[in-house]
């Protein structure tokens, strides 16, 4: 079941910012991400939940330090990647970063099965 709220919880970080370029202004940008921020803190317990769950407790050392060298590593080709970007704005800019969280869910249910199998393995 954890692997549902992951995927469930990824979705609803990304939905929220496709809206992101339809706002004008300070105070819509900032309920679009403020709205967005929501599921991301479920996000993360989920994530490292399933994360320690999964992992054996001889390697669980190993894992998170990879898996926080891969999220450092993300964090990085996406800078470089919205720099290229920047020109166009920031709206593209947030657009991929909605595609980003939108596609990472769908990959996810596509990578596990579906969503039928996400609700049996409870």
């Amino acid at each position: 079941m954890t692997e549902l709220r992951v995927v469930v919880l990824l979705f609803a970080v990304g939905v929220p910012l496709l809206a992101a370029p339809l706002t004008t202004g300070l105070p819509g940008g900032l309920t679009v991400f403020f709205v967005s921020g929501i599921p991301y803190g479920p996000l993360l317990i989920a994530l490292l939940s399933n994360r320690e769950r999964r992992t054996p407790a001889d390697a669980h050392s190993q894992v998170f330090a990879l898996a926080a060298g891969v999220r450092s590593t993300g964090a990085a080709i996406g800078a470089a990647i919205a720099g290229w970007y920047a020109p166009l704005g920031s709206a593209w800019i947030i657009g991929g970063v909605a595609f980003c969280q939108i596609g990472g869910a769908i990959m996810a249910t596509a990578l596990l099965g579906s969503f039928r199998r996400l609700l049996s393995s409870s």
